[in-house]
Formats: C-alpha cells, structure tokens, sequence
C-alpha cells in the first residue's frame, strides 16, 4: 500500500506539471479561483499523505509483530484491518 501511494503520487506529480504549465494560466485569465484552489488543495494532501507514510507502515509492523500463532490467515487479515480503523474485537462478528 506504502509503494502504491508513492508511486501514485509521484505520477500524480508528473502529470500535475502539465497541468500547471498549459491549463492553470487559462484557469487564472478567466477567474476560476475555486478552482484553483481546489487544484491547490489537492497538493497539500499529497504531501501530508507522503509525510504519514513512516507512520502507516509502522502501524502495519506493529499489527504484524503483534500477531499470534493461533490466528488463521483470514482471522489476522481481519484483526489487523479492524486494528487500522480503529474497530473493537466484537464488531467483527
């Protein structure tokens, strides 16, 4: 998931260039600030998401480390992605 969002971004970030050589100037000439602002927004989302990266991961390292030898493979799927969203034991079931 960590590679995904970073590869992701990255080509996100290739083909934002484009964007902002060829259609921002004409976004700008013709007032469409919201716009712009959303565009803007956008960019600041990425980098906090790339700096949450180390976080995430470490996250999925903790929940791995964490896991017992009597959970079946689907069980510690399971745990682990209630454990990321924050859900109790019993809203498993």
């Amino acid at each position: 998931m960590v590679v995904l969002y970073a590869v992701s971004t990255l080509l996100g970030g290739i083909l934002y260039l484009y964007f902002r050589v060829d259609v921002r100037p004409e976004l700008e000439r013709a007032g469409h600030w919201h716009v712009l602002g959303f565009f803007d927004l956008k960019e600041h989302f990425a980098a906090i998401g790339l700096a949450l990266l180390p976080a995430y991961w470490g996250l999925l390292a903790t929940a791995a480390c964490q896991r017992t030898c009597s959970d079946a493979h689907g069980a510690y799927l399971d745990t682990c992605l209630h454990r990321l969203v924050g859900l109790s034991v019993r809203s498993r079931r």
